[in-house]
């Protein structure tokens, strides 16, 4: 999973120069932080799913998906779930290999959910959770990586808006503030069944989870104060990162734990 370009404050004039008149622009953090499109089956809420087997993206070698998991064995284990070692393939080869037995079928003929599968039974695992999509992307590659904000009828300050009433602006003065998205798809597999029994679509915009902040612009549109440069707070960018990793695997604890 790449780390995410540095989020910044991006300003868009919709009007021109207001004299010598300030305008403040406050942005809080966004509850809840994520934006879940997560469908779930109702097996989910009749089973229990203690002992949970990870499965990593494909082709990712697993390189980042282990500098990462750490943050959900840490949610899931919070909420009582057990994480299971993901390092699968070689032993299902193997262990199918050795037993060589005329008409099974071979590790190597299975696909990767079908050998997690067959060591999770062995390893008593409840659920496979097949990770398909781990990454941080651009703000213009999501719905929710833009918060927008319109000047109020005063003058003298921003309200928060939707896109829609930001295209629709006309000649009022405003602002957008963009940042990466943190995004996560899988799905989570019974053991036993083989059903699947919840298909995850995350996203945690970091815009949502960064610290409160406090801008006072001028009418042309020039930044007169803030409560701090978030270009250049490497401390609060890293802060952001961490927070919306962390919101991404409590929210996908929750789900799966059914508390949430």
């Amino acid at each position: 999973m790449k780390r995410p370009r540095h989020s910044a404050l991006a300003l868009t004039l919709l009007a021109s120069a207001c004299g010598g008149k300030l305008l403040t622009l406050s942005m809080e953090p966004v509850s809840p932080a994520y934006v879940d499109e997560s469908s779930v089956s109702p097996s989910l809420q009749s089973g229990i799913f203690e002992r949970i087997m990870i499965v990593p993206p494909p082709g990712s070698g697993g390189i980042d998906f282990q500098e990462n998991l750490a943050a959900i064995e840490r949610s899931f284990i919070s909420r009582g779930i057990t994480v299971i070692s993901s390092a699968i393939t070689s032993r299902v080869i193997l262990d199918e290999q050795r037993r060589d037995r005329p008409g099974s079928e071979s590790g190597l003929q299975l696909s990767e959910v079908e050998r997690a599968l067959v060591l999770a039974r062995n390893s008593n695992a409840d659920a496979v959770l097949q990770v398909g999509v781990w990454e941080w992307s651009g703000a213009e590659a999501s719905d929710h990586g833009t918060r927008y904000f319109l000047e109020d009828i005063q003058g003298t300050s921003f309200r928060e808006i939707d896109r829609t009433e930001f295209e629709q602006a006309g000649g009022r003065l405003t602002q957008l503030y963009a940042g990466d998205v943190l995004g996560f798809t899988g799905r989570l597999i019974d053991v036993e069944s083989g059903e699947v029994i919840a298909s995850f679509k995350i996203e945690v915009p970091v815009v949502n989870v960064s610290e409160p902040l406090a801008v006072t612009f001028d009418g042309d549109g020039e930044i007169k104060a803030e409560s701090y440069s978030w270009t250049e707070d490497v401390r609060r960018q890293q802060a952001s990162i961490e927070d919306a990793i962390a919101t991404l695997f409590e929210r996908l604890a929750a789900i799966i734990s059914q508390s949430g």
